[in-house]
């Protein structure tokens, strides 16, 4: 889908921005999902990718700030995940209006912030460095529990050692989900050690930059919880409480509890920082006494530990 183009005055950009193509590697100094980048070409327009969707508008630099003219035009497809749409909703906020913008002394960096939000960018052909020293933010994936396959064309090599010398023991298509056994820095890929979740498992080591942590929704749809347990229930009118199994999946800022029924189905709810944000049909309400979030879905009641739906 194309976006819409809206008019607005032509403004110049001035280097090193102009002519010059970003990639957005932190958002908010989480390690950027997807392959975001924004491009400034030398008569203003901006165009760029949140890691789901295309953008276009147009702007000019001031001074130390990056101004964006009205609002950025984005096409409509729908995210992959939870975490790409926040990603999405973070990058088009900053993106509106007057915002710092830095460099660093050699200009293959630049940071664009606004209101306590924040983009790292580096330059599409800066080069890889070579010693892990010099970088500045351990990947996401090397502490994620779960990766998925990401940002490639093709199929992602799995090899028997942490090295592109390494002999290719499998292929892993895109999208494929994956358990992380460790990762390590390297001197110009970073590798992780990962298994398959087949039943026949494969394991072996795949380059970090094609690896990304899977979103807490996602984790919950497969039933790969952070942790476990069992909360007090009403369900049906019925007063006497019940014990039911659940499980919560955490991604940064926000959990997803699974609630198992005793009928077999399921119930979904979706927590950030510790409240409540919101569940997949009827209309619910939220109280919260002390550490316990008291959920009324229908006629359904459940008591949510705080601690249990807190991010960690």
């Amino acid at each position: 889908m194309r976006p819409a183009i809206f008019c607005a005055a032509i403004f110049a950009l001035a280097e090193p921005v102009n002519g010059a193509e970003w990639r957005i590697v932190a958002v908010d100094g989480f390690e950027a999902l997807g392959e975001p980048e924004i491009r400034f070409d030398p008569d203003g327009t901006i165009t760029g990718s949140t890691g789901c969707n295309e953008f276009v508008g147009r702007g000019r630099t001031e001074a130390t700030s990056l101004v964006i003219d009205g609002n950025l035009a984005l096409t409509r497809k729908a995210c992959t995940d939870l975490a790409l749409t926040r990603q999405e909703a973070t990058i088009g906020t900053l993106l509106q209006g007057s915002i710092e913008l830095a460099f660093d002394p050699f200009g293959t960096t630049m940071t664009l912030s606004r209101d306590g939000t924040s983009l790292a960018l580096v330059t599409g052909d800066d080069p890889v460095r070579s010693d892990p020293s010099e970088r500045t933010a351990m990947p996401l994936a090397f502490n994620a529990p779960y990766l998925n396959v990401q940002g490639l064309r093709g199929n992602l090599n799995l090899r028997n050692a942490p090295s592109t010398e390494g002999e290719v023991v499998a292929k892993i298509t895109v999208g494929t989900m994956l358990s992380n056994q460790g990762c390590q820095q390297g001197a110009e890929h970073d590798w992780c050690e990962v298994q398959t979740l087949d039943e026949t498992p494969t394991q072996g080591w795949a380059a970090a930059e094609y690896l990304q942590p899977v979103s807490a929704e996602r984790r919950a749809d497969e039933g790969l919880f952070d942790r476990t347990g069992r909360l007090s229930c009403k369900l049906g009118g019925n007063n006497e409480p019940l014990d039911c199994d659940y499980g919560v999946a955490t991604d940064r800022d926000l959990a997803v509890l699974t609630v198992y029924l005793p009928s077999g189905s399921a119930r979904v709810m979706f927590f950030a920082d510790g409240g409540f944000a919101y569940h997949g049909s009827a209309n619910a309400t939220v109280e919260t006494v002390e550490d316990i979030v008291r959920v009324s879905i229908g006629d359904e009641r459940y008591e949510i530990p705080v601690s249990e739906v807190s991010p960690g």
